[in-house]
This record gives structure tokens, C-alpha cells and sequence, in this order.
């Protein structure tokens, strides 16, 4: 069964796994449309051997709630001094040119559901810039993964889809650049040989 990241078809060579984390509350109801970016976690893989190209993060610093909830550093274990320090968000896409060009030409991005394209969107409306990978084609891998190992009925979390695939979670959960590293191991269910 072939996907649309098939790594013998097509212009797509490398892939950009992307995973964010963003500002939180105990309770999220009703802020979703509050939330911002505050961890930007990145992979490159090329896709015919899904060999690691290169990998990177950056925090990001909150300004509609420029001070994390208590509740958001114990599940992400970001310090309020990381994102201090980070960059604002309308410098990411100049960050990650510097990062992606040399693959723009071959390259898509992807994610673990729509929550990070979502999340993206949402930063750049708010502080009137173009959405970072505006030109790159996006895939969710949950929808990818859900459908080669013909899973019906609601699509796996990053968890659930590695025990699938009978592997362990490794490193800290809601770290941006575990997640990635997490999805890159899932690449091959999702993907195939």
C-alpha cells in the first residue's frame, strides 16, 4: 500500500517532523483560541532511508500570556526563563529557513495529527505574518499511520501508535524535540519499508 510519502515516488526526498508545544492551563476550555506556540521541536529525515538529516528547537516567548501557568511548566518542563529568552514568534520562519533551505526543493513537513499545522496558523494570524511552511506540502501521520495499519474508528495518539508498533516512549513527554524523535521512530509504519 502506497502513501503519498511513498520514498520512491514522487519530488518529496526530505521530510520536516514538526511538533509544538504551546502555553496551557489546567483547564483549556474555552482558551484554546488563547494558546501560542512556546516550543517549536524540528527533524529533518530523508525519506528513502529515514536517516536523520538534522534536528532542532527553539522556544518561542508567549505575549498574550507572557507568564506560563504553573500547570503548563510541570507538563512541559519549560522554564518561564527559556521562553524569556526565547524568540518572538515572527522571527520562526526566518529560523527555519535558515534551517530548511537547502531541502525547500524536496521537502514537505508533518505532524502528528493537525494540532501543530492548527497551532501555526492560528500564531501567525494573530501577529499578521505569513504561516511559517506556508509553501511546503503538510501531511498528518496520525491519518497516515491510522490508514496503512487500517485502524477504524478514532486515530491513534503518538503513544498509543508506538505501542502498535510495539516500541516504548522514550525521553520526556510534551518535549517538542522527544516528540519528534518519537515520530521519526513510527516512520516506517507509517511510511512503510
Amino acid at each position: 500500500m502506497s502513501t503519498p510519502l511513498d520514498p520512491n515516488a514522487g519530488d518529496i526526498q526530505y521530510l520536516l517532523l514538526v511538533d509544538l508545544e504551546a502555553t496551557c492551563w489546567e483547564s483549556n476550555e474555552g482558551r484554546v483560541h488563547e494558546m501560542e506556540a512556546i516550543e517549536f521541536g524540528g527533524m529533518v529525515v530523508r525519506i528513502h532511508d529515514r536517516s536523520l538529516v538534522t534536528e532542532f528547537s527553539t522556544y518561542i516567548r508567549p505575549r498574550v500570556h507572557p507568564k506560563l501557568s504553573d500547570y503548563c511548566r510541570a507538563l512541559t518542563g519549560i522554564s518561564q526563563a527559556a521562553v524569556d529568552a526565547g524568540i518572538n514568534f515572527e522571527d520562526l520562519t526566518e529560523l527555519l529557513s535558515q534551517r530548511i533551505d537547502k531541502y525547500k526543493q524536496s521537502l514537505a513537513w508533518a505532524s502528528w495529527g493537525n494540532y501543530d499545522r492548527r497551532q501555526l496558523e492560528q500564531d501567525a494570524n494573530r501577529w499578521g505574518v505569513p504561516t511559517p511552511l506556508v509553501h511546503v506540502p503538510h501531511f498528518n501521520l496520525k491519518k497516515l499511520f491510522a490508514k496503512r495499519q487500517r485502524i477504524k474508528g478514532s486515530r491513534p495518539s503518538l503513544r498509543r501508535a508506538l505501542a502498535i508498533a510495539g516500541l516504548r516512549y522514550e525521553g520526556a513527554s510534551h518535549s517538542a524535540v522527544d516528540e519528534v524523535r518519537n515520530i521519526a521512530r513510527l516512520l516506517t509504519w507509517v511510511i512503510g519499508e
